[in-house]
């Protein structure tokens, strides 16, 4: 085990061990944290699954947290849960699947023998899987077609939006049966593609020596690698999709850094600068002096081969060429005219206070580590990325704008009313504004 205790203002230590069978353990002590969190990370997603299977990866997410051979149904094993005063969740992504756990610290040693329970003996019985296939279904039911973010990838990966697709289809839902999903667990349930993260006041050598009993004997293949994603389509780039009643939206993004890039950093005060909050630039201009939409922010989508710069409004269908415009003016001028000291100073001081907030909050340093280190990439801790965040200039993130804002890393896609909101020659204009 290695013990790499942090110093000064932090307050826990990080321990991690890789167990005889290649799981993958990551514990923070935090000694002033009340609850616990136990977080467990599996290398499979919606990337991992093949066009028939589509969607195998969430189905399997739901059948692991329905039943085990301890507790055999969903009411006992969240029961068990709850009586240590805590709750069970899990999640699907493209990438990977996240259960956690949230408890308190008195109930360490249950806790564990719970989530072992669910990663080692899961029932998937099938009268469970008829039962949780309709909540599925019904799930699904309420998707209209693509998501956003898939219609954006497509514009990106032409041909590979499918493997974006988490819920899959309702025809591939429909097909999924006991065999299936036990030899997707089989597949990628398996020790050297999972961590097992647990963040909290516990005895680490008690709480390790515990994981290595439950866990230890584990056994499976090497789970099989993902397929690059490759160079993008470059842009500027657009779509639209009919939507009913009379309002409109947009997404508007830019392909930027991977979450490694040491640039994502000003990327975040970027960000934060242009459109998080009711100080940000696009909420002043577009929505309280414009009065052109009632909702509009921007956001960061970070990963391993990508990154995204997303601007999202939503507005009156009759505002959206204007709204439009003076969106793509606000970001020419962010890399032509001289960041307002005042205005980066706010950004900063906001971005630095919701990275430490970080420090309160088990679930979100158990994420830190725990994918980290399942993905392979050491995500900077809350106080270093606050350092960081503290020390960028005002001629950093003009030259980030200019970088981000080129139209070769452009894509838009428009929500509305069939027939009343394209006005293609436009569009293509605004699409095609280069920074200064």
């Amino acid at each position: 085990m290695t013990n790499n205790a942090s110093s000064g203002e932090v307050p826990y230590t990080l321990h991690q061990a890789t167990l005889s069978n290649g799981l993958r353990v990551v514990g923070l002590r935090a000694p002033h944290l009340r609850s616990l969190v136990i977080s467990a990370f599996v290398g499979v997603g919606a990337r991992h699954e093949h066009e028939d299977d589509k969607g195998i990866s969430h189905f399997l997410e739901h059948m692991m947290l329905s039943g085990t051979e301890t507790y055999p149904s969903m009411s006992e094993l969240f029961g068990a849960v709850e009586r240590m005063g805590g709750m069970l969740n899990g999640a699907s992504t493209f990438d990977h699947t996240i259960y956690w756990m949230r408890l308190h610290r008195d109930h360490v040693a249950d806790g564990l023998h719970v989530m072992a329970d669910i990663l080692t003996r899961p029932l998937l019985d099938p009268d469970a899987i008829a039962a949780e296939r309709n909540t599925i279904l019904n799930e699904m039911a309420g998707i209209s077609g693509e998501s956003a973010l898939e219609l954006m990838l497509e514009m990106m990966w032409p041909g590979r939006s499918g493997e974006f697709n988490v819920p899959g289809s309702l025809e591939t839902a429909e097909a999924f049966n006991r065999e299936r999903l036990l030899a997707h667990y089989r597949r990628f349930y398996v020790p050297g593609n999972m961590v097992l993260c647990v963040v909290g006041c516990f005895d680490v050598e008690a709480t390790f020596r515990l994981i290595d009993a439950t866990l230890g004997q584990k056994a499976g293949d090497p789970a099989p690698e993902l397929v690059a994603l490759g160079p993008a389509q470059p842009g500027p780039q657009w779509n639209s999709r009919p939507a009913g009643g009379t309002q409109a939206s947009f997404w508007l993004a830019h392909r930027a850094y991977t979450d490694t890039d040491p640039r994502r950093t000003v990327l975040y005060v970027l960000n934060t600068m242009l459109g998080w909050g009711t100080r940000s630039l696009l909420f002043e201009k577009v929505r309280e002096e414009a009065g052109l939409a009632y909702y509009i922010e921007s956001d960061t989508l970070l990963n391993g081969e990508y990154g995204l710069f997303n601007i999202q409004c939503e507005l009156p269908v009759e505002n959206l060429m204007d709204a439009m415009a003076l969106v793509f003016d606000v970001v020419r001028r962010l890399t032509d005219a001289p960041i307002e000291a005042d205005r980066l100073e706010r950004a900063i001081e906001l971005m630095r206070c919701q990275i430490e907030f970080q420090l309160d909050n088990p679930e979100t340093l158990a994420r830190i580590y725990g994918l980290g280190a399942l993905l392979g990439r050491a995500f900077d801790p809350p106080l270093e990325l606050a350092r960081k965040v503290r020390a960028v200039t005002a001629e950093q993130v003009t030259e980030v704008a200019r970088e981000v804002f080129r139209p070769d890393r452009r894509y838009l896609l428009l929500y509305g009313p069939e027939g009343q909101m394209v006005r293609r020659r436009q569009i293509e204009r605004l699409l095609a504004v280069e920074p200064a």
